[in-house]
C-alpha cells in the first residue's frame, strides 16, 4: 500500500506534459515514433524525455526508500 501511495505521489508531482508522456509510453506502450508524432516532436527528443522521466521517478522512489529506512532506524 505504501508503494502505491509513492507511485501516486510521484505521478502527481509530474507536469502535465510529463504525465502525458508517462501515459503514452508506459500505460499505452506506444513506440517512440508514435509518441513523437502525437506530441509533434522528434523521436530522439521523446527518448531523451522518457530517459529523464525514468530518472526522476527512480530518484523519487529511491528517496522514498531512503526516508522509509531512516524512519525505521529511528523507531527501532
Amino acid at each position: 500500500l505504501e508503494r502505491l501511495y509513492q507511485v501516486d505521489k510521484a505521478l502527481a508531482s509530474l507536469s502535465r506534459q510529463q504525465q502525458q508522456l508517462f501515459e503514452l509510453r508506459f500505460i499505452e506502450e506506444l513506440p517512440y515514433a508514435d509518441i513523437a508524432s502525437q506530441l509533434g516532436i522528434a523521436p530522439p527528443l521523446v527518448r531523451k524525455r522518457v530517459q529523464l522521466l525514468r530518472s526522476r521517478l527512480s530518484a523519487d522512489f529511491f528517496a522514498g526508500d531512503v526516508s522509509q529506512d531512516r524512519r525505521s532506524r529511528v523507531h527501532s
